[in-house]
């Protein structure tokens, strides 16, 4: 059985049992969101995640609503900011299921986040659909949540392919092996960093540089200098959008002087190709 389809087979009947169930006596569905509108990871979510979201509930009331049991219900959005913080995400999650009484909720923006609010979603008896996490733990959580769905790879899959690029390059003779690798301390990147060193090493890189730096940091000049004074080949960015522009910025600043330059998340962005323009394809 090809397991993609299927899973998105069995995601689409959770999420329609959970609306004809909990909807079959209300006048319109109530669709709760929580992700970032403030914080180090508004960005990210203003650019992927809220408006995908507006378009879905625009589109769908235009047409007449969802079809539930064979009768149109139009969407409420309940939305609320979590401010990029855990803690948020976890009583607007709770505020949603208890006192907002949302037929579903839409899974919050990014890895920690999502894992956060995961044994609320369970608790609740509400599909999670996390379509902006990545984690090795996937087979675990979805063991202990059922109702926990991932559309994105696992961490070590990335990871591998990130290596699989340099490694391509490097046998081209268009990059040396010596690494420069940081990563933004949260979930997202302390997972990716861990599963990235062992695979950089079996594969014949020296890693020459490595650091951590705080979720939301300002000042990315002191990684940037840091990668610099080390000579790497490669700089590798474990990074969330803002540290995505960041270290691309400060990357620019000191004149970093490498044959392969890449950040996590955001470089697909409008925006990072309209501020850094040519430079970024170079």
């Amino acid at each position: 059985m090809n397991r993609r389809p299927f899973l998105k087979f069995v995601s689409a009947l959770t999420v329609a049992s959970a609306l004809a169930v909990s909807a079959a006596s209300a006048d319109t569905i109530r669709i709760g969101a929580v992700a970032p509108k403030t914080g180090p990871l508004a960005g990210g979510a203003t650019v992927t995640q809220w408006p995908s979201i507006y378009l879905w509930v625009e589109q769908v009331n235009a047409a007449g609503g969802l079809t539930v049991d064979g009768e149109q219900m139009m969407i409420e959005l309940i939305e609320y900011d979590d401010q990029t913080n855990p803690g948020e995400t976890i009583k607007a999650v709770q505020r949603l299921a208890t006192q907002d009484d949302a037929h579903f909720i839409i899974a919050p923006y990014g890895t920690g986040l999502n894992l956060a609010a995961a044994p609320l979603f369970d608790r609740y008896g509400y599909p999670q659909i996390a379509v902006s996490a990545i984690t090795d733990q996937q087979a675990d959580l979805s063991d202990k949540f059922p109702n926990m769905f991932f559309t994105l790879g696992t961490t070590t899959a990335l990871a591998a392919d990130v290596v699989k690029v340099l490694s391509d390059m490097r046998d081209a003779d268009q990059l040396g092996d010596r690494v420069a690798m940081v990563n933004v301390a949260d979930a997202f990147g302390i997972e990716l960093a861990t599963a990235a060193q062992p695979l950089f090493e079996e594969a014949g890189f020296e890693i020459v540089y490595e650091t951590s730096y705080p979720l939301g940091t300002q000042d990315l000049s002191p990684v940037i200098k840091g990668a610099a004074a080390a000579e790497p080949d490669a700089f590798v960015a474990w990074s969330y959008p803002p540290d995505t522009f960041g270290l691309t910025e400060q990357a620019m600043i000191e004149n970093l002087d490498v044959q392969a330059f890449y950040t996590a998340v955001a470089t697909p962005f409008p925006g990072y190709g309209a501020r850094f323009g040519t430079a970024a394809e170079g």
